[in-house]
């Protein structure tokens, strides 16, 4: 009986691997879980015994540290997207794997919304004219009225409907799965994405917030993009492996686009010989739409939240699907 409650008395372990793993565990402990966190980058800098640790906080996690790690029963992930780990973990069936989707919704939705009108209005050339103080004027178009066609209705894509509604905006939106049940209420058309060519054909802004999957890994490419019969901007803000970079600079300077903002991108950091980087009409942020300064915060309260339900057996929330790959 004494063993069994000096074992209760015992606190739990839970490894945490990011390259910020300092920052998270001191988050983390913030939080009174009566919790040991233990953090590490990955594999070269992780404790020798890893069998009291069932559970993780991870950005990514190295092979070679999920080859030793025999005792994982849950991942608790840091970002949205689960492309990488569903990979890392694809042998690991028994591990659930949960996200943080649905934490980016406010401030990606802020982003594109700040976008849209930058991009319209000339902002970078207006920077340059500033920087070599010229006077120039130019018109620019006011978002209302103007057709969105937002690619991908999860959590951030319905809060970017939403927003460009209020902006008098007429939205058009393309989802995988149409799902009668679901709430589309900002929405005045619906596609579902095997039907996306007509659904850009006619948009002023194509706005991307997919996760990537088989079926979307470079659903923008030439095909996609010659639909397009209004020189819309392009906005992409979900994965750079949804588009194909290559087709994309050919129909911005072929006029099928008219210009395009990147936040994400096949190779982070993008390349300093990237030909992204001195488009004129490609506007390039270093994936930061969702990365406000509260957002390890948010990570730790999802964890929190989690964590409870772990301890009383129940389902977790956003578990990410490994079927759908989200």
């Amino acid at each position: 009986m004494l063993f069994l409650f000096l074992e209760g008395m015992v606190k739990k372990s839970v490894l945490v691997v990011t390259p910020f793993h300092e920052r998270y565990v001191k988050a983390l402990e913030s939080l009174d879980l009566d919790i040991n966190f233990v953090g590490c980058s990955d594999n070269n800098d992780s404790p020798e015994d890893l069998s009291t640790f069932e559970v993780g906080v991870a950005w990514k996690v190295d092979p070679l540290l999920l080859k030793r790690w025999k005792s994982l029963k849950w991942i608790q992930m840091v970002s949205a997207g689960a492309d990488e780990m569903l990979d890392t973990l694809s042998e690991r069936k028994d591990v659930v794997i949960t996200s943080v989707r649905g934490i980016h919704a406010n401030p990606i939705a802020t982003y594109v919304l700040m976008m849209m009108p930058m991009i319209s209005m000339g902002i970078p050339k207006m920077i340059n004219n500033q920087n070599s103080s010229t006077w120039k004027q130019w018109s620019w178009n006011d978002l209302e009225g103007k057709i969105l066609c937002q690619v991908g209705l999860g959590a951030i894509g319905k809060e970017i409907a939403r927003r460009a509604r209020q902006a008098g905006m007429i939205i058009k939106g393309v989802k995988n799965n149409i799902s009668t049940d679901e709430n589309y209420e900002y929405i005045d058309e619906m596609f579902s994405s095997d039907n996306i060519e007509f659904a850009i054909k006619d948009c002023d802004y194509c706005v991307l917030a997919l996760p990537l999957t088989e079926k979307t890994r470079n659903l923008f490419s030439q095909k996609v993009f010659s639909c397009m019969e209004n020189k819309p901007f392009f906005i992409n803000v979900g994965r750079g492996e949804l588009v194909n970079d290559r087709d994309l600079l050919k129909s911005i300077d072929n006029e099928l686009l008219s210009g395009a903002v990147l936040d994400v991108f096949h190779e982070e950091p993008l390349s300093s010989d990237s030909p992204l980087w001195l488009h004129e009409k490609v506007i390039v942020t270093p994936h930061i739409s969702g990365l406000t300064r509260d957002y390890m915060r948010k990570v730790c309260d999802v964890f929190a939240g989690n964590w409870s339900l772990w301890n009383e057996g129940k389902e977790l929330k956003r578990k990410v699907d490994r079927f759908d790959g989200y």
